[in-house]
């Protein structure tokens, strides 16, 4: 699972739930965000120039539980089994153990 960090709030994220592909093309959206500035789906913005809406973005996708990144551990192109190593540590543990109603934001 390819991973990148946010560069607004720094979360860590997939590159298929983000906008890390099309980061080059944040001139499109309502925002001062220069292009190649990779966010994550909750720091996206959720309305282009032209009016139209992206339903996608501007939350959280709860595909994964939401993260700061550590500074330590090397996200982007992180391997799947990296990931899967790095999650195994969850199992287990029911949905309300995980995620802390403050790391929803």
């Amino acid at each position: 699972m390819p991973m990148f960090v946010c560069e607004v709030c720094g979360c860590v994220e997939n590159t298929g739930c983000g906008n890390w592909w099309t980061r080059f093309d944040n001139h499109k959206k309502v925002c001062d965000i220069p292009d190649g500035t990779a966010l994550c789906s909750a720091c996206t913005p959720t309305h282009y120039k032209s009016g139209e809406v992206d339903k996608s973005a501007g939350k959280w996708h709860m595909y994964f539980t939401r993260r700061l990144w550590d500074g330590k551990t090397q996200v982007l192109n992180m391997r799947p089994e990296d990931y899967e190593n790095y999650i195994k540590k969850f199992e287990g543990k029911t949905f309300t153990e995980i995620v802390k109603p403050s790391s929803l934001i």
